[in-house]
């Protein structure tokens, strides 16, 4: 009989435990985030990664080929001229000249973004390239699903 009741109530006995060992989240223990500032970039598209050259200086890609760039830091965002409109997943700037955005293909511009045109081989290797990472312009690595490709002559040949 005893066996019989606690087995009708034991759903309730499980929720009561379980709101019983529930607590609200504390947001006083975290101190606010201070000096962000939403940047609003004017378009509508996903974005997808950012880099920073400088404090000043940074580049944004996204979906359909959006490639935005900032010299003031974030506060206003100019839209480049994107060479393709595949999605770009990865940015890099190596400097204020030299720009980086990749997915399929590894793309280049050498004039701050004015223009891009792709550099070496990398559409052939299959999947996407998530990172990319210059270190001067010759030395440069890029990640692809597992795989790490570096170059030593500025990204025309790349080594697994």
């Amino acid at each position: 009989m005893i066996y019989k009741k606690l087995k009708n109530q034991l759903p309730y006995l499980v929720l009561l435990f379980l709101l019983i060992g529930c607590k609200k989240d504390k947001t006083d223990d975290f101190a606010p985030i201070e000096n962000w500032t939403k940047s609003s970039t004017g378009i509508s598209q996903s974005l997808n990664d950012l880099h920073f050259y400088n404090n000043q200086f940074g580049i944004v890609s996204g979906d359909f080929g959006t490639i935005l760039k900032t010299t003031d830091g974030g506060s206003t965002w100019a839209s480049l001229n994107s060479p393709t409109n595949q999605t770009f997943l990865a940015a890099f700037t190596l400097s204020e000249k030299d720009l980086f955005v990749a997915r399929l293909g590894l793309f280049k511009s050498n004039n701050a973004g004015a223009s891009f045109a792709e550099i070496g081989n990398t559409s052939s290797f299959g999947s996407s390239i998530r990172g990319i990472h210059f270190l001067d312009s010759l030395l440069g690595v890029i990640t692809k699903w597992g795989s790490i490709y570096t170059t030593s002559d500025g990204g025309l040949n790349w080594t697994n």
